[in-house]
Formats: structure tokens, C-alpha cells, sequence
């Protein structure tokens, strides 16, 4: 098994101390980033970050039951920050928030129901481009989601308070 194989099954099981290893002698197109992402391996993704292509669209070789779950995702445009918000690993998308498409992030998040997640991405979001998205893919309980989000949001109304006096 070359290096870059070795590298990419360390970071899908969580291994960091090899990921470490070989960080340094193989190459990584990025499939490496994508596993941890998608597994939740935020020590992994943190070690991986600095060289990895953080739109990295392709995927490369692990054999697992999520494969054609994980290919599916990667080849409909999704990069390590959108699966490691689709699968509610909060720490690995905090370590992924320089990614492209923010608002694809908050899309699957909202989606599949992880809030911590909304919460972290909602700030940098796009938001009437992710309901847009959201209105023209998904149900309608999503959109209501963050529709709500949205209306929690307005300013409300300063309140009055009664003058004070002075005796």
C-alpha cells in the first residue's frame, strides 16, 4: 500500500499520530481531509489543514459501508467543511471555516438536523442564498427552520423604561 493510502485510511480512523507521520512523505490530493471530516476526526483535520486543498472535490480509496454514501456527496460538489457539517461534527467544521461555500455547509446542516452546527455556520452564511437552496431542493420543514432562525434574529424593539427621578 503506497503512502498516500496509508495517510488517507490514519485519517478516516482517527489515527493522528500516523496521520502525522505521514503528513510529511505522502502526497494528499485532499481525500485524506475529506475522511476525517466526514468521520469527525477533529484532531486529524486540524493536523491536515495547513496542506490540504480545503475545496477538494474528488475522493480517493477506503473501503467502508459510507464509501458510495461519502462518493455521492463528493461528486455532487461538496467539499470537507460540508461533510463534516452533514454528519454534526462541530469541531471539525470550527477548523474548517476558511472553506468555500459556507452557505452549502449550513444547507446540509439545517437539513440533517444539527444545530451546533447552524449555529457555527449561520453568522458567515449567506442566508437568503442557503434558503433559496433549501426552498428549491428540500421540504418545507427545513426552510421553516431557518425562517425561524431567521425571524429570532430581527431587532426587537427597544423597550421604554420610565423615566427615573430625582428627589
Amino acid at each position: 500500500m503506497d503512502a498516500s493510502q496509508l495517510l488517507i485510511d490514519a485519517a478516516a480512523c482517527g489515527n493522528v499520530d500516523e496521520v502525522e507521520r505521514l503528513r510529511g512523505i505522502a502526497v494528499d490530493d485532499g481525500s485524506a481531509l475529506c475522511w476525517a471530516a466526514y468521520y469527525g476526526h477533529s484532531a486529524c483535520v486540524a493536523a491536515l489543514r495547513p496542506t490540504a486543498i480545503l475545496s477538494q472535490k474528488t475522493l480517493r480509496g477506503y473501503s467502508s459501508c459510507d464509501v458510495w454514501i461519502l462518493v455521492a456527496l463528493v461528486m455532487t460538489g461538496v467539499c470537507p467543511l460540508h461533510l463534516a457539517a452533514s454528519q454534526g461534527h462541530t469541531a471539525c467544521v470550527r477548523l474548517l471555516l476558511d472553506a468555500p461555500d459556507i452557505d452549502g455547509a449550513l444547507v446540509e446542516a439545517v437539513v440533517r438536523g444539527h444545530e451546533e452546527c447552524v449555529d457555527v455556520l449561520y453568522p458567515l452564511a449567506n442566508i437568503p442564498a442557503a434558503l433559496q437552496h433549501i426552498h428549491e431542493n428540500y421540504s418545507d420543514v427545513c426552510a421553516a427552520y431557518l425562517e425561524k432562525r431567521m425571524l429570532l434574529e430581527v431587532v426587537s424593539p427597544p423597550t421604554l423604561s420610565a423615566p427615573s427621578r430625582k428627589i
